[in-house]
């Protein structure tokens, strides 16, 4: 997954809407990973190269997720191991 320099960054509102993962991943420099991570559907890929990347973190907190994390917060994934 790569991020587009030349998209526009957009207003997102992640506890009231759902939005792509292109679309996230475009506004990553803005969002919360935390927040992503527990108010969006998200992939097993998109949580390994996206989430638990650290280049994405912005707080000391993002780096404490690890995959429990990921499994509760995106319960849909445990069957998809």
């Amino acid at each position: 997954m790569t991020m587009d320099k030349n998209k526009k960054t957009i207003y997102i509102d992640l506890y009231n809407n759902t939005y792509t993962e292109e679309e996230l991943l475009n506004n990553i420099h803005i969002l919360d990973i935390r927040n992503i991570l527990e108010t969006q559907k998200l992939t097993l890929d998109f949580c390994h190269n996206v989430i638990l990347d650290i280049k994405n973190h912005k707080c000391i907190e993002d780096s404490y997720l690890d995959m429990s994390d990921i499994y509760k917060y995106q319960p849909h994934l445990r069957n998809d191991k």
